[in-house]
């Protein structure tokens, strides 16, 4: 039959879906939606992210109290040991 072939075509900001149609009515229902997204291949706004992401884990290590961190240690290990339990 007639059935209709999607394929993938890449350009450099987006990707682009197109039907290839050999003997086939083309209707209104067919076409295809496309939708371009960013790709945030700019230099400058990576570091920053970079930076940013460094910045607030320094920031939960330095403010969370040593007892939080603590409790965290002691509900991993008592995670741990119901799994080894349960297997």
């Amino acid at each position: 039959m007639g059935i209709p072939r999607i394929t993938h075509i890449m350009l450099t900001s987006c990707h682009i879906l197109v039907r290839e149609v050999v003997a086939v009515s083309w209707r209104r229902e067919d076409e295809v939606r496309v939708q371009c997204y960013p790709s945030g291949r700019s230099i400058l706004f990576r570091i920053a992210g970079y930076v940013l992401i460094g910045a607030g884990v320094l920031v939960i290590l330095l403010c969370v109290p040593c007892w939080a961190w603590l409790a965290l240690v002691g509900a991993a290990l008592i995670l741990l040991g119901l799994l080894l339990i349960r297997k």
